[in-house]
């Protein structure tokens, strides 16, 4: 199975903040994504490659997917790579080492959504052929969270019902970062040790 780790998107709440992107944004020694990097190496997973378009995301031993299409959707889940098993994690996201765990170790034969009550941290995809239909389906899909809008054209869901057989509700703390308010939340959490860094 492939990781795909997601940073391409567009970052407007960021804004450049510490000049730099959110992906590369530090917490203690290294950067948000090289922290997801280090995570899935420490697990055994050494088949990972990065979607940007920004040059600074080239990383030892990592492949790096460069955004080629119109469409957002056809973009973040990298629509030339969907013939084979893949985990869509963000870019922009502090995964707890639990939560990673829980990640890639939960087995599917299907398309399993993990989240939290507000977001989608992860998608594994086994079923790729029917992931890759959906994604054609809405490949004019170019507004909000990609993530939420495809997990509820898959479930037939209405846009106030977020519970289907196929998502995994993560109770542990998992910071977005999105804004320079969200990275600096997240600093004074990491800062308390109340995780496990």
């Amino acid at each position: 199975m492939e990781y795909i780790i997601m940073a391409g998107g567009p970052a407007t709440r960021w804004n450049n903040y510490k000049n730099t992107t959110k992906h590369l944004a530090k917490i203690e020694s290294e950067t948000i994504i090289q922290r997801i990097i280090r995570q899935l190496q420490e697990n055994n997973i050494n088949n990972i490659s990065v979607t940007s378009n920004n040059p600074q995301y080239e990383f030892a031993g990592i492949k790096r997917n460069e955004m080629i299409y119109d469409s957002k959707m056809y973009n973040m889940f990298y629509y030339k790579a969907l013939d084979h098993e893949i985990t869509f994690l963000y870019g922009d996201t502090f995964y707890p080492d639990s939560v990673m765990e829980k990640i890639i170790n939960t087995k599917t034969d299907d398309i399993l959504f993990f989240g939290t009550e507000d977001s989608i941290v992860a998608i594994k995809v086994a079923n790729y052929s029917k992931f890759k239909q959906y994604v054609e389906e809405m490949s004019d899909f170019n507004h909000g969270p990609a993530g939420w809008a495809l997990y509820r054209k898959i479930n037939n869901l209405t846009e106030n019902s977020t519970t289907a057989s196929n998502f995994i509700l993560i109770n542990d703390k998992i910071f977005n970062v999105n804004s320079p308010n969200d990275y600096e939340e997240l600093i004074k959490y990491t800062k308390n040790k109340r995780i496990k860094l």
